[in-house]
């Protein structure tokens, strides 16, 4: 599966929140998530940097809630390997 954590996060402070639609998870899901690199070295580096904020992912039914310590900048694309 994939998705896109976006620059809108919720929280005046940390920890900050993002909810994202993800139709096929489950609360009951273990998954495996990790950003997607586009191959440019300058947009990688900001995607990895981003990607370092997030510290917990909660699944529910149909969607995945991330906590980050500081609000990313940028999108980060993701991939997601659903672990039943």
């Amino acid at each position: 599966l994939t998705a896109t954590l976006g620059t809108n996060w919720s929280g005046s402070e940390a920890p900050y929140t993002q909810t994202i639609s993800v139709s096929e998870i489950l609360a009951t899901d273990s998954p495996i998530i990790d950003v997607v690199m586009s191959g440019i070295y300058s947009t990688d580096e900001s995607r990895i940097e981003a990607w370092g904020y997030i510290y917990r992912a909660v699944t529910a039914d149909g969607s995945i809630t991330f906590y980050a310590t500081e609000i990313p900048k940028v999108e980060i694309p993701i991939q997601i390997k659903v672990v039943r």
